[in-house]
């Protein structure tokens, strides 16, 4: 094991499927670093309520204050060890502009600003293979229309991604440990 100093703030981004935990685990436990993951465990516990009955601009607000809490967070831990944080503020921003909000970006001084930013992506038919066999993600064909709009829907995500996002690390073809390579060549 290596570790990271100083401690730095890595966030990997990417759609659903892309291999962003599997990753941000193994990098951590790589590197001596903390994972974290988004939202924060209070706003996990409510973030089913939120998603069914908020409107959007509301729904953008509770994301957006959920990174702000999150930054926080991750902080205090930075004062110990690096962080290796899973979706971070391009998530809500990205997915928040798809779903049809105009958003930007708040000021830097909002939120803590990540040592690196990786945009994790793969091929379309490995991540929806992992959908499927790691979360039970299946092609319903009842609700086939629901199921094609969600699969645009993160296509569209991706674009938005790489808007903001330079560093992108293909995690179709052989395996986490090589993506994690990529990763730690990228930030020396």
């Amino acid at each position: 094991m290596q570790s990271i100093k100083p401690n730095k703030l890595i966030v990997l981004e990417g759609i659903s499927g892309s291999g962003k935990t599997e990753i941000g685990t193994k990098l951590a436990e790589h590197i001596s670093a903390q994972y974290y993951t988004t939202p924060p465990a209070l706003f996990r516990q409510i973030r089913e309520e939120a998603d069914r009955s908020l409107c959007l601009e509301a729904r953008f607000l509770f994301y957006l204050s959920s990174v702000i809490q999150a930054s926080w967070e991750i902080s205090k831990i930075l004062e110990t060890q690096s962080v290796v944080c899973d979706k971070y503020i391009w998530s809500t921003i990205c997915y928040h502009s798809v779903y049809g909000l105009k958003v930007e970006l708040p000021p830097p001084n909002v939120y803590r600003q990540p040592d690196y930013v990786f945009l994790i992506v793969c091929d379309n038919e490995k991540r929806l293979e992992r959908l499927r066999s790691g979360r039970g993600i299946v092609r319903d064909t009842k609700n086939k229309e629901k199921y094609d709009q969600r699969q645009q829907m993160e296509r569209q995500c991706l674009v938005e991604f790489r808007k903001y996002i330079q560093l992108e690390i293909d995690n179709t073809p052989d395996g986490s440990h090589h993506a994690i390579n990529r990763i730690l060549a990228s930030m020396r």
